[in-house]
């Protein structure tokens, strides 16, 4: 994904890694600020379980989620 001017677009996608499997994207953001917040509180919910959250930038890359 490009702006107006060819430059790639921010985006952070939010992962859910879990040990021996791949990890899943939950939500994309433009804003880093709003995805840090998101991966808080879902990491605060996973508390106790396999699960963990990590954001990563798409680097103006398309990302489908299945």
């Amino acid at each position: 994904m490009f702006n107006n001017v060819g430059h790639p677009i921010e985006g952070w996608a939010i992962l859910e890694c879990k040990p021996d499997n791949q990890p899943e994207i939950v939500s994309l953001h433009q804003c880093l600020g709003n995805a840090e917040e998101e991966k808080m509180v879902l990491n605060e919910m996973a508390e106790g379980t396999d699960a963990m959250f990590i954001i990563r930038e798409t680097f103006g890359c398309m990302i489908e989620s299945t």
